[in-house]
């Protein structure tokens, strides 16, 4: 973790504007996204719980890179490897059990995130998705902006 930690605590602000721009396209995605293909292919049937559980957990896995410095945080905050207790086995399986908590916490999350969608997803007409759409890719613009503001401003206090 040690090691980990000071990659990316050396190539910080690479890693945030990466991240921010990363955002903005993903934004930008969202918002000019067509639901209506989507739609059709739900209403003839060929998708499922199980395909949705899939495809929103992918998308959390594909955001690992904005994760990771969060995971480290936390371990940093309960001091979970650091060098006194690194080779402890105590140490390693509480590391291992803080991974197991994410990842369930993760899988309960987007269970329960794709299920509610799934209930309520015949009410949503084409209009409504297309606003939400436009909405939701704003506020995603918006926020990948912001990180690449936010690491411009921190870098620039950091060298006063």
């Amino acid at each position: 973790f040690a090691l980990l930690k000071s990659y990316i605590d050396e190539y910080y602000t690479a890693i945030q504007i990466c991240a921010g721009i990363f955002v903005i396209i993903v934004g930008a995605f969202i918002f000019f996204k067509n639901p209506v293909p989507q739609i059709r292919k739900n209403r003839s049937g060929r998708t499922n719980l199980w395909q949705d559980f899939v495809s929103m957990f992918g998308f959390t896995l594909a955001n690992f890179v904005v994760i990771i410095p969060y995971i480290l945080a936390f371990f940093a905050m309960f001091g979970v490897g650091t060098a006194s207790e690194s080779r402890d086995v105590a140490s390693m399986l509480t590391s291992l059990l803080m991974i197991g908590g994410f990842f369930c916490g993760a899988c309960a999350w987007w269970t329960m995130l794709t299920l509610v969608i799934s209930l309520f997803r015949r009410r949503f007409r084409p209009r409504h998705l297309l606003t939400i759409n436009h909405i939701a890719g704003i506020i995603v613009g918006l926020l990948g902006i912001y990180t690449i503001l936010s690491t411009f401003i921190h870098t620039t206090n950091a060298i006063h």
